[in-house]
This record gives C-alpha cells, sequence and structure tokens, in this order.
C-alpha cells in the first residue's frame, strides 16, 4: 500500500473523530442526552430515520460516521451545516425532480465505496406524533448498490421521561428560534433505537415496484417502534403490499435480530 493512500486514510480518521467529538460536545452544550440501543452495523448501509428537527443530524452523527443527505439550505445553517460539510454531506435540491437521478446515482456511488449513507424520507419535520409517507427514492440507491438499510427510530423526552415535541423543528420556526428554544429548556434526552437491518433485494424485476416495496416495509418498521401511525396526504392511499403490513415483533426478537 503507498505512502499517500496511507496517509490519506490517517487524516480521513482524523478527521472522522475530531467530527465525533466536536458533536459530542455540541449535544452535551445544548443540554441533550443521547440513549442508544441496538447495534449499529458495520459496512455500507442506508440509513433511515424518522425526522423531528434538526436535532436528529448532530445524534446520528454521533452514533456513528455517516454521510448525511440534507437539503441544499441545510449548508449554511450555523453549526449543524458545519458538521455536515465535515460529515461529507450529500446536498440535495428537493424542489428539483430533474435532479432526483443525479442525487440517487451520488448516494449509490458513495454506497458502493463502503460509506454510511443517511436519508430522512419523510422529507421533512414532524413534531414526533406521527409519520410522513416514506419517499421511495433513496431507497433505489440502496437497491443499486446491493446494501441493507439500516432504520433508526428517534424519540424525544424530557428529563423525566415524558414525549415531548419542545425539541421539534416545525411550521414557520427560524432555525435561530429553535436553537434558542432547544437552549432554554432544562434539558433533552434523545432515544436512538437501531432496528434490524431491512435486505434491499430486488425481488420483482421492475425497480419502480421494488423501490416501493422496500420503502414501505421500513417505513412500516419504523412506525410500528415508534408506535405512531402514517398521515397521507388526501388522494394518496397506503399501497398495498403483497405481504400485508409490518407486524411489531416481541422486543426480545428484535434484540437478538439487531
Amino acid at each position: 500500500m503507498g505512502g499517500a493512500v496511507v496517509i490519506g486514510r490517517l487524516l480521513h480518521a482524523a478527521v472522522v473523530l475530531l467530527c465525533l467529538a466536536a458533536t459530542l460536545l455540541l449535544l452535551a452544550g445544548l443540554g441533550i442526552d443521547v440513549r442508544m440501543q441496538g447495534r449499529v452495523r458495520p459496512g455500507p448501509t442506508l440509513v433511515v430515520a424518522n425526522h423531528v428537527s434538526w436535532i436528529d443530524l448532530l445524534v446520528l452523527a454521533a452514533c456513528a460516521p455517516t454521510r448525511p443527505v440534507a437539503k441544499r439550505e441545510v449548508c449554511g445553517w450555523p453549526v449543524v451545516g458545519a458538521v455536515a460539510r465535515r460529515s461529507g454531506a450529500l446536498f440535495v435540491d428537493r424542489d428539483s425532480w430533474r435532479s432526483l437521478p443525479a442525487s440517487v446515482t451520488e448516494m449509490t456511488t458513495a454506497l458502493r465505496r463502503g460509506h454510511r449513507v443517511q436519508v430522512f424520507p419523510e422529507a421533512t419535520t414532524r413534531c414526533g406524533s406521527s409519520l410522513a409517507p416514506f419517499r421511495r427514492a433513496a431507497f433505489q440507491a440502496a437497491l443499486d448498490a446491493a446494501v441493507p438499510v439500516s432504520p433508526v427510530t428517534l424519540q424525544y423526552r424530557d428529563t423525566s421521561g415524558r414525549p415531548t415535541a419542545a425539541a421539534a423543528f416545525t411550521g414557520e420556526m427560524t432555525m435561530w428560534e429553535s436553537v434558542l428554544r432547544v437552549v432554554r429548556l432544562p434539558g433533552v434526552v434523545v432515544e436512538v433505537h437501531w432496528l434490524p437491518c431491512v435486505p434491499a433485494i430486488p425481488g420483482t424485476g421492475h425497480p419502480a415496484t421494488d423501490r416501493r416495496m422496500l420503502a414501505r416495509f421500513v417505513q412500516d418498521a419504523v412506525a410500528a417502534d415508534l408506535g405512531q401511525g402514517v398521515v397521507h396526504p388526501p388522494g394518496r392511499p397506503a399501497p398495498v403490499l403483497p405481504f400485508g403490513p409490518v407486524v411489531p415483533a416481541p422486543v426480545g426478537l428484535l434484540r437478538a435480530a439487531g
């Protein structure tokens, strides 16, 4: 192995460690306590999580090195934007359908190169009481790269253990308003549950069908773990899977499989 390659890998590892340390210090400074359950799968995976707040990106970055997929505006956000850039974020234009194939190709390339790629397929934040339907495009990257999908759930609680929406970044709230609101809280606990991985295997020979089935399966697994429903827009009913909805598995089984 050439010296330049070794030096490059060492520099990359140093950057990863510095990002991790900075993220942990930032979360501690904000009064955010991260509690993780389950195991992070080594190797390339498409990490899929529900979306509540800008804090989600920091929490997942503190759990494992990932390359987040974020809307382009995040690049300019205070603190969070810096963490995203240092993590090798893939910035996308969510309002441009023309750029979608290129974004999927970029995600596929990153997965094939051995990275974890992290997405919020709801493509919006919610208050933590329900899910939006998962968009399917990112799941095509997992299918094309032949890597598993790693579902993750994020639940926010106050210091007494009760569910809270105080840290949610929703509505017309600005980034600075949300940061100030979080700073004023007495403390926030974020429970991170890494669920068993889901293999991304093309099973029908039709990319659109495989993508829809994979997205729905992962969506149902996340919803079941959170104990939440999926709110579909009027006129867009939930797609029907040939094997039916995902049924929550017993906790012991999930732990054994994870």
